[in-house]
């Protein structure tokens, strides 16, 4: 294992013995931010989620004069149109009193160094709408802010009701014989939003996100009649301060012969049954900002629209270049 040194700085990943210092970090963050009521993190958890055979999410810290400084959560997502993994920072957080030290850059450079060692598609974290300051730091180290998605969100009672009663015939976990119509699927929503040229989805690929040693998707399909009419592929993500895993949709896609079918509230529910299966914290996905129809619907369904949540994304040479830097 390597590490990242600067003069009296460095950035490692971190092991079961630093457990109990990133759950200290955790709390100091929620209550910097004013959220110290939501921060259930414990070490045991933790350690659970971080450690386990199926971990939800890595940990790199940052050490000021060998002193825990600082922390970035993260983990792997998926684009649909690449087909590739990406890398997520769910958290970052750098003590108040080393601030200006860098840290903040280093721990990004070091994510943005994996995501390139481990051939990921994007690097991507949120950002509040009113961080301005922030926004700009991000856009200095090549990110670009995607201005026009919101994040769905359903926890809780809503999750549960979302997730009540009995799972539809009509959808089905894909396997690896579906590989080729789901990405028929994926060619077809691209075509519908007029993003063919992003998608370089092929069967091998996707059945190596899918089905491969370490799976970076998983995916659902709606039949008809024993037809494929619709697709959903989702990951999970984890929450910092709820100290658990949740589930992520990435894409959902239903064939528009087969709208107003109730397909895509069945693939939903199928989710959300999973979710609470799984007893993840909560069920996500993203909505584009124009789309009012799609939010209406989705709060219907309980979920809860975070209006000032955007995404950061750095992909190609912006990610090559920030993984390149010297720390």
């Amino acid at each position: 294992m390597t590490t990242t040194t600067h003069p009296r700085a460095t950035v490692r990943f971190a092991t079961r013995e630093d457990v109990p210092v990133i759950v200290s970090l955790i709390r100091e963050a929620a209550d910097h931010e004013g959220h110290a009521h939501l921060a259930t993190a414990t070490p045991e958890r933790l350690a659970q989620e971080l450690f386990d055979d199926r971990s939800a999410c890595e940990c790199l810290i940052g050490e000021h004069d060998g002193r825990p400084v600082a922390f970035a959560i993260f983990f792997h997502n998926f684009s649909t149109f690449l087909c590739r993994k990406g890398l997520y920072l769910e958290d970052l957080f750098v003590l108040p009193a080393a601030r200006g030290t860098g840290m903040g850059r280093r721990l990004l450079q070091r994510l943005a160094r994996l995501a390139v060692e481990r051939e990921c598609g994007r690097f991507e974290w949120g950002v509040l709408e009113w961080n301005v300051d922030a926004q700009a730091f991000y856009r200095r180290m090549g990110a670009t802010i995607l201005p026009d998605w919101r994040v769905c969100r359903v926890a809780g009672d809503e999750l549960q009701a979302l997730g009540a009663g009995e799972a539809n015939p009509n959808v089905r976990a894909a396997t690896r014989a579906d590989a080729a119509v789901i990405v028929e699927l994926i060619r077809e929503l691209a075509v519908y939003e007029k993003l063919e040229h992003l998608a370089t989805a092929t069967p091998a690929r996707l059945e190596a996100e899918l089905f491969g040693d370490r799976p970076t998707c998983e995916c659902l399909i709606g039949e008809r009649d024993g037809e494929p009419i619709g697709f959903a592929l989702y990951f999970h993500n984890f929450s910092t301060y709820l100290c658990r895993k949740g589930l992520y949709l990435e894409d959902l896609f239903v064939r528009p012969t087969a709208r107003g079918t109730g397909m895509g509230k069945l693939l939903l529910q199928r989710l959300a049954q999973v979710a609470v299966a799984r007893d993840c914290g909560r069920f996500e996905w993203s909505v584009l900002d124009w789309n009012v129809d799609a939010q209406a619907f989705y709060r219907r369904m309980g979920a809860t629209m975070l209006p000032d949540l955007r995404i950061c994304r750095v992909t190609g040479e912006a990610l090559q270049a920030l993984g390149a830097a010297s720390d």
